[in-house]
C-alpha cells in the first residue's frame, strides 16, 4: 500500500486505489505513519500536490473549480462515504505501553514519535528508511500527543560519538538546553536540516521528549555512564541506521 500513498501525494491514484488505500489506512499503523511523514512534506514542500488535488484526483474530480462550491452532489456522496469510511469504520485501537519511562498509556496511531527525513543533497528530502550517507543532512519533525514541553533530538555512533541537532551545540563552552515543543498528535516540524560528519558505521538516532529543561552536558553524561539516556518522566524514541560511505 505504500506506492498508493505515493500515488496519492503525487496525485495521480485512481479511485478505486483511493478507497482501498483509505481502508487499509483504519488497520496498519506502519502506512498510517508513512502516510502521516508524507503529509508533513507535502506541508513543508511549497511545490507539493494540494490537499485538494490529491483529494480530486482520489475522487475522480476533473473539475479545476473549488470542490465544496461546485462538486456535483454524487461527488459529494461520494466524499463523504470515504471519509465515513476512514472516521467512522475505525476500530477502537488496542492499548500499549508508551516508550521511556513516561507511564501515560497511548493509542496505536497517536504515539510519541520522532519523525526523521533524510535530505540527500541535490534531491528532495525523504523520510529515513534504515541508511543514510555521511554527506547527507537530517530534519526533523514530531507527534507530541503525551503534550510533553521540551525535546532534544541526538545520535550516538557505536564509538560513543554524540552528534547534536536539537538544540543545536556549537561552542564547547556552552550547554544549551532541550527545546520547546508544541503538543498534539499532529505532525509538527522542527527547523532547518543539519549534517554532521559522521565517522561510524552505525548511528542511533534519539528523541528525547520531556518537561525537564535537560542540558546538553546532562545527556551526554547518562549516555557516558549508562550507554543509553533515560529520565524519569521522560519518553525516548531511537532509531538505528547504517551509514553507507
Amino acid at each position: 500500500m505504500r506506492g498508493h500513498v505515493d500515488h496519492h501525494f503525487a496525485a495521480n491514484i485512481t479511485s478505486n486505489e483511493e478507497v482501498a488505500l483509505r481502508a487499509h489506512l483504519v488497520t496498519c499503523d506502519a502506512c498510517r505513519g508513512y502516510y502521516d511523514r508524507m503529509l508533513l512534506l507535502a506541508r513543508l514542500d511549497p511545490g507539493a500536490k494540494s490537499a485538494e488535488a490529491r483529494l480530486a484526483q482520489g475522487l475522480g474530480i476533473r473539475s479545476r473549480r473549488p470542490l465544496v462550491l461546485w462538486a456535483p452532489l454524487m461527488v459529494m456522496a461520494g466524499a463523504a462515504a470515504v471519509i465515513a469510511l476512514f472516521v467512522f469504520a475505525r476500530p477502537k485501537p488496542p492499548e500499549f505501553a508508551s516508550r521511556g519511562s513516561d507511564s501515560k498509556v497511548e493509542r496505536a496511531g497517536e504515539e510519541t514519535e520522532l519523525l526523521v527525513y533524510r535530505v540527500d543533497r541535490g534531491h528532495a528530502a525523504a523520510p529515513l528508511e534504515n541508511k543514510l550517507s555521511p554527506n547527507d543532512e537530517l530534519a526533523f519533525g514530531y507527534r507530541n500527543p503525551a503534550g510533553k514541553k521540551r525535546i532534544m533530538v541526538f545520535a550516538v555512533d557505536e564509538h560513543g560519538h554524540v552528534y547534536w541537532y536539537h538544540p543545536a551545540w556549537r561552542r564547547a563552552e556552552e550547554n544549551p538546553t532541550a527545546v520547546a515543543i508544541e503538543p498534539g498528535a499532529a505532525p509538527h516540524e522542527l527547523p532547518e536540516s543539519i549534517g554532521h560528519a559522521l565517522d561510524g558505521n552505525t548511528l542511533r538516532i534519539y528523541g528525547v521528549f520531556t518537561d525537564e529543561v535537560l542540558s546538553v552536558r546532562a545527556v551526554e553524561a547518562r549516555v557516558a555512564a549508562q550507554g543509553e539516556p533515560r529520565f524519569a518522566g521522560s519518553i525516548i524514541t531511537r532509531m538505528i541506521v547504517k551509514v553507507e560511505r
